[in-house]
């Protein structure tokens, strides 16, 4: 029984597996999405040290997960207020995790730049991974992953890993509201 336990757990672990610099994507047999209502699905990505994170090595939180780009005005507007949205709830309950999709030439940024900008914006506690377009969109099916329209992107994920708000811009009273909800 633990033998099935233990291969059970591994199988359905859903961020990809790095191993000798070749990234594997185990089996996924929960089913996952982008949309209000839909169990998140997985990102696996480099936070601004370099270090690989996982979107569910936060399960159990409430997660604000923003989509951003390093040249976005709104983005930047929204690191400087961070700490003003992020003191209402516990650390032990929730985590803030800011994506960057795209660095000032439109590549996927360096984590020198996110260092830079964790430093400059007061958010060096706070994972800023880098991310990419794919994580958007999937070019090769022509497919909608995370549904950014508009940079800043926020999803409202809750303690059980479901979507349940997405907030496209700067509205801190908005996210503030849909945090709140998120922890009922």
């Amino acid at each position: 029984m633990v033998l099935f336990l233990a291969i059970f757990m591994l199988l359905t672990c859903s961020a990809p597996v790095e191993r000798n610099n070749l990234t594997m994507q185990p089996v996924v047999l929960q089913q996952c999405g982008y949309n209000i209502g839909d169990v998140a699905c997985g990102i696996h990505a480099r936070d601004q040290s370099g270090k690989w994170e996982r979107l569910h090595d936060y399960e159990g939180k409430v997660i604000l997960l923003e989509f951003g780009t390093l040249w976005c005005n709104f983005c930047m507007t929204g690191a400087l207020y961070h700490k003003d949205v992020t003191k209402k709830f516990s650390k032990r309950k929730f985590q803030w995790i800011t994506v960057m999709v795209e660095n000032y030439k439109g590549e996927k940024p360096y984590y020198e730049e996110l260092r830079e900008f964790a430093i400059t914006y007061g958010m060096e506690e706070y994972p800023i991974w880098s991310g990419d377009k794919t994580l958007i969109i999937d070019e090769r099916e022509n497919k909608v992953k995370w549904p950014v329209e508009f940079v800043p992107a926020f999803f409202v994920i809750n303690k059980n890993f479901k979507i349940t708000a997405i907030i496209h811009g700067w509205e801190p009273e908005i996210i503030v509201k849909e945090l709140k909800r998120a922890r009922k």
